[in-house]
């Protein structure tokens, strides 16, 4: 179990994974895809970890305890203490510690959100 979740919330994560990689693949009909076929597309999504508290008003955060979840991790992730910044593009607001994921934007060469979890 990835960061010690439940089974239950391990299975809520891989469904939003699942609905990202059919968005970002531009597909909104589930379709059966290999695994080499989204990573051929050069797609990189990761999760991690809030360092801090995330207001609203923030416009990045950082996470760290970063894992690939399609693709690979960017280059300057070498630990899990390494931080990448995240864009806050949707005034979203967090918990220390609460999960992000996020993709990467070649064409801004940003990190956006995809989802964060709700603070406590």
């Amino acid at each position: 179990m990835a960061y010690g979740f439940d089974k239950q919330s391990t299975q809520r994560i891989s469904k939003v994974v699942r609905h990202v990689e059919r968005s970002i693949r531009g597909s909104t009909v589930p379709r059966p895809v290999k695994g080499r076929e989204i990573l051929s597309q050069g797609t990189k999504m990761v999760m991690g970890l809030l360092t801090a508290d995330l207001d609203t008003t923030d416009s990045t955060f950082t996470i760290d305890n970063v894992e690939a979840v399609v693709g690979s991790l960017p280059s300057e992730i070498t630990g899990t203490s390494d931080t990448l910044t995240i864009q806050n593009t949707f005034d979203w607001e967090g918990d220390d510690n609460g999960v992000c994921i996020a993709v990467y934007q070649a064409s801004t060469e940003l990190w956006l959100p995809l989802q964060v979890e709700c603070p406590a």
